[in-house]
């Protein structure tokens, strides 16, 4: 699936909002994950942490 790209013109304060609130979806998800379906999944929740830092560090380097 392909991310949306930010429109011209589009502000940062609100794109990094959305971001926030995805952030806040995501913590909200992974505190429903069991042991067994961490460990089942092991590698779609290792790249899915590598993709969420690479967001993470995109965003600090605009705050």
């Amino acid at each position: 699936m392909r991310e949306k790209r930010p429109g011209r013109g589009a502000r940062l304060p609100k794109q990094y909002s959305n971001a926030l609130q995805r952030h806040t979806r995501m913590v909200e998800f992974l505190t429903t994950v069991t042991d067994g379906e961490l460990a089942a999944h092991a590698d779609y929740f290792g790249s899915l942490g590598e993709h969420h830092r690479e967001h993470l560090a995109e965003l600090e380097s605009h705050a």
